[in-house]
């Protein structure tokens, strides 16, 4: 009996000093840089206030989290941006030793953004590789972008997003930051004579994503709306499920894929009372079409 005990003890005490050992593992912080894979997505509790310690002790909470990203993009408006195992964005502590630690291969330099990486044990995304083909490390269960070489996408007067921008731009650094920035459901590479290429970003005021079930937008390969030929430019477009762009709508009159003259409160939504024939149903305009008013 006492031997059992004893075994009971020994037991409970390995498995606290393992949570511990895997609560204190250090992080590794990267000032300017971002992380990610193209149509990654996790979702992890938002702290009430978004801030390095907030963002890692929700990522630590969170099944899968392998980093943090603060982000600044937005002025007065920080928020934490997560990354799961479909992402290459944390060390494991076979990997880092006692020496100098360089940053990992698919982090790049991107502005107002911190990136915090874990140090994981060796089967912390076994599970999610099981639950995935074997894989972990990338996305692969859809294809989250289209592209639409020399496009682009645009609705005149359609706001501007405060996205984070990578210093250096890629296909793929363009559509992480898309990914990253509310509400954007396109990303443009733009390559100018002579210059360096840019990221830009179309919001849920433009028809300019696609969807992924359905016969909506880019149904049958066809590019978006509001795309049209323009040399030097790449078009993403992202793929969105049906209700992506529905917190936009409510504050835009419930509109989205096209500009509306004034944003209104959700408060006042509800209240708003379709006038005439030209007028079209709240489930319509959440599909990103264009519709005449003519």
């Amino acid at each position: 009996m006492v031997a059992i005990g004893l075994a009971t003890a020994f037991i409970c005490a390995a498995m606290a000093l393992a949570w511990s050992d895997e609560k204190s593992q250090p992080w590794y912080t990267w000032a300017g840089m971002n992380c990610g894979e193209p149509g990654a997505y996790l979702r992890c509790p938002q702290p009430d206030v978004a801030n390095d310690a907030s963002c890692k002790d929700s990522c630590e909470r969170c099944t899968h989290c392998v980093a943090t990203v603060v982000s600044y993009a937005a002025p007065g408006q920080p928020k934490c941006l997560f990354r799961g195992c479909d992402t290459k964005c944390a060390y494991y502590d076979r990997d880092v030793g006692g020496g100098m630690v360089e940053p990992l291969p698919d982090a790049f330099p991107s502005q107002h953004l911190t990136l915090h990486s874990r140090v994981l044990t060796p089967h912390f995304c076994r599970q999610f590789a099981y639950d995935h083909h074997g894989v972990a490390g990338s996305v692969t269960t859809h294809k989250p972008y289209l592209t639409w070489t020399g496009m682009d996408c645009n609705e005149a007067n359609a706001q501007t997003l405060q996205c984070a921008e990578p210093a250096e731009a890629t296909p793929e650094r363009c559509q992480i930051a898309c990914d990253d920035c509310s509400h954007c459901v396109a990303a443009v590479m733009v390559q100018s004579v002579g210059g360096k290429a840019k990221c830009e970003f179309r919001g849920c005021d433009t028809s300019c994503g696609c969807y992924s079930t359905g016969s909506g937008q880019c149904a049958q390969d066809l590019p978006p709306t509001d795309a049209l030929a323009s040399e030097g430019h790449v078009l993403f477009s992202k793929m969105l499920d049906p209700h992506f762009c529905r917190d936009f709508a409510f504050t835009h009159g419930g509109v989205a894929g096209h500009v509306v003259s004034k944003a209104i409160p959700k408060t006042s939504f509800w209240a708003v009372e379709l006038q005439g024939p030209s007028e079209h149903s709240l489930l319509k305009r959440s599909q990103h079409v264009r519709w005449s008013t003519a």
